[in-house]
């Protein structure tokens, strides 16, 4: 094999030794690291947007209820989860069992669907046009992020 050969093929392993190094350090972000970080990014958004101080304290505690709400969703979902793996798993079980866990779970999900929508409402309210349309495009980057962290849980 000629040098101009071993010269080459050295360097291709040697990148591709220094290509696989790089990108292996690199921890991709969970769906909720995500989550926090858009929360994060929002309520800085609102404190930069939204004029006066005292509406803007009122949208960042709106927010902030929000994303409560978001965490406290991802830990019903996981209840809930189990209780219909348990109610699966007994054979046994009359259907009425059923009928009950899922009706349940259709008012939680209505409750949650409205409370989220009367969430937003009041964001909405406590700022002006002009800054509902600046904050906007921000806003439905940290709903799809929650709603992403949701899924994966």
């Amino acid at each position: 094999m000629s040098n101009k050969i071993k010269s080459a093929l050295f360097m291709l392993i040697s990148a591709s030794i220094l290509v696989g190094v790089g990108c292996a350090g690199k921890d991709k972000p969970s769906p909720v690291d995500l989550e926090v970080q858009a929360f994060a990014e929002f309520k800085a958004e609102i404190r930069e947007v939204v004029s006066d101080p005292e509406r803007a304290e009122k949208a960042i505690v709106i927010t902030e209820e929000l994303e409560t709400s978001f965490d406290a969703l991802r830990e019903h979902l996981a209840v809930r989860s189990a209780k219909v793996q348990a109610l699966n798993a007994d054979y046994d079980a009359p259907k009425e069992d059923y009928i009950k866990l899922f009706n349940g779970i259709q008012k939680d999900v209505e409750r949650n669907q409205q409370h989220i929508s009367d969430l937003h409402r009041k964001l909405v309210e406590v700022t002006t046009k002009g800054e509902w349309a600046d904050l906007k495009k921000l806003k439905n980057a940290t709903m799809e992020a929650a709603i992403t962290s949701i899924q994966s849980s």
